[in-house]
C-alpha cells in the first residue's frame, strides 16, 4: 500500500513540474538570469539574388573565413583520406552580363594544411618533399584563363594551377549559390566547386599507385565586394 502511494505521489509531482515548465511565458530571461539555450539563431532580412546574371558585377575579394579547399585521395583502397586548406586569399572579377570576361586568381597556403590526424609524423610527412614540399613551395596558385557559363548557375572555370613549381591546366566545375548583403559583413557572392587533378603531374608520386594518383578537390568560397561599405548588423 505504502509503495503504491509513493509511486502515485511521484507521478503527481512529475506531472506538476512538467505542467509548470510548459506554462512559463516565452521571451528573454529576466536580467541577470541564465542565457537561453537551444532554439533557432537570430535571423536577419536579406535580399538574395539566386541567378548569377543578376548579381552585381565588379571586383571581389575572397573572405578568408569562408574560403577553403578540401582535397581527398584513396587511402590504399580502404577509405578516403582528406585534408583541408583553410587559409587562402584571392580576387574575383565578376562580369555578370558577360561571364566570359570574369577572372579568378587564388593563392592557396599549402603550409597551413589541416589533416585532423593526431599522429605528429603524418603532418611532417605530408609537408615534406615527398608530398607537398611546403618548405620549398609554401603556396600554390590558380589563375583562370577562361570562364564559361554552361547552365543558368553553372560555370566551367579553366585555368593554370601552379603547385610544387609545376604549372598544369585545371578545370573547376563551379556552382553559383547566391549573392546578397550580409549585415556587418558586406555584399557577398557565394560559390562551390569541384575539380580533379593527378598529383604525379606535379612530381608528387609518393606511394603510387597504392595511394591514388587522382586527387579530388572540393571548394567552398565567399567573395566580398570591394568598395562597398557594409551595412551595420541589426
Amino acid at each position: 500500500m505504502k509503495s503504491n502511494f509513493a509511486r502515485l505521489a511521484l507521478i503527481a509531482l512529475t506531472t506538476f513540474a512538467v505542467t509548470a515548465l510548459n506554462a512559463q511565458p516565452a521571451g528573454p530571461p529576466p536580467t541577470g538570469g541564465p542565457l537561453p539555450t537551444g532554439g533557432p539563431p537570430p535571423s536577419f532580412e536579406m535580399v538574395r539574388i539566386t541567378e548569377i546574371n543578376r548579381a552585381p558585377s565588379g571586383d571581389y575579394q575572397l573572405d578568408p573565413q569562408h574560403g577553403r579547399v578540401i582535397w581527398s585521395v584513396s587511402h590504399h583502397g580502404f577509405s578516403k583520406l582528406a585534408a583541408m586548406l583553410p587559409q587562402n586569399e584571392g580576387a574575383l572579377h565578376l562580369d555578370a552580363k558577360n561571364i566570359a570576361n570574369s577572372k579568378l586568381d587564388v593563392t592557396l597556403h599549402m603550409d597551413q594544411v589541416l589533416t585532423g590526424i593526431s599522429a605528429e609524423h603524418f603532418d611532417k610527412l605530408l609537408k615534406s618533399d615527398k608530398i607537398l614540399d611546403t618548405d620549398e613551395y609554401p603556396t600554390a596558385q590558380f589563375k583562370s584563363t577562361r570562364v564559361e557559363q554552361v547552365a543558368p548557375n553553372k560555370l566551367k572555370v579553366a585555368g593554370d594551377l601552379t603547385f610544387r613549381g609545376v604549372t598544369k591546366p585545371l578545370v573547376i566545375d563551379a556552382t553559383f549559390n547566391q549573392a546578397g548583403e550580409i549585415p556587418g559583413a558586406g555584399y557577398v557572392v557565394g560559390f562551390d566547386g569541384t575539380a580533379t587533378l593527378k598529383r604525379s603531374d606535379y612530381g608528387a608520386d609518393f606511394l603510387l599507385p597504392s595511394v591514388s594518383d587522382e586527387v579530388q578537390l572540393t571548394i567552398e568560397a565567399e567573395f566580398k565586394q570591394l568598395g562597398k561599405v557594409a551595412a551595420p548588423a541589426r
